[in-house]
This record gives structure tokens, sequence and C-alpha cells, in this order.
């Protein structure tokens, strides 16, 4: 699996800039991800630099690219893209809590 951390959750610092500038990076227009790689499990042991306290992902995939999870830290909402099968048996697991979005849709800003 690929796990996606926003490089803007406060890694950087001078005892670790070597460390970090050695990690894979995805860049794209409005944030940049350090990519790490690991089993399933994996996801449990991502930790904030210099602390114990887990850091989830903010982009998950896995190696066939099968499906893919997204977040982002300015919204409360969690992307999940997948076959059509996989989002039909999230929605009958969470109901009404899910809202089927198309790939051009903006994301929704909640006050």
């Amino acid at each position: 699996m690929t796990f996606g951390i926003w490089e803007g959750h406060g890694f950087w610092s001078e005892s670790n800039d070597k460390e970090l500038s050695r990690i894979s990076r995805l860049e794209m227009p409005d944030r940049n991800y350090f990519l790490l790689t690991g089993d399933s499990l994996s996801i449990g042991e991502l930790r904030y630099p210099g602390s114990g306290e887990w850091r989830n992902p903010d982009l998950v995939w896995p190696d066939d690219h099968a499906w893919f999870i997204g977040t982002d830290v300015d919204f409360w909402s969690l992307y999940v893209g997948g076959s059509l099968k996989m989002i039909q048996e999230i929605e009958s697991q969470f109901g009404g809590s899910c809202r089927r979005v198309n790939f051009s849709d903006k994301l929704v800003v909640e006050n």
C-alpha cells in the first residue's frame, strides 16, 4: 500500500531535513505529499516525528490501484474511489452519511 502524508503537517526541521529529503514525494497543484509504503497494518504505525502521536495518512491506495482514499486537512470529508460494487457496499454500510460525487465536483465547504 502507499500512504501519502501532506508535507504541511509540520514534519520539516533542521534535525530531520536530510532524512525527509530521501522520501519520495507526490507533488500536486496545491498540496505536496510524502509517500510511504507498507502493508495494511502499517497505517496504525504512522507517527509524527519526535512524538508517539498517531498521524492518519491523507491519501491511501493499494499496489494494484483498485481503490483510493483521500482526505484534506481543510475539509471534514473522506473521499473513496473504487469499483461500483465497492461503492455500493460502502453506501449500504454507512447510508445517509455517504454522498456520491463525480470527479469534476468541487469539495463541499462546511460552515
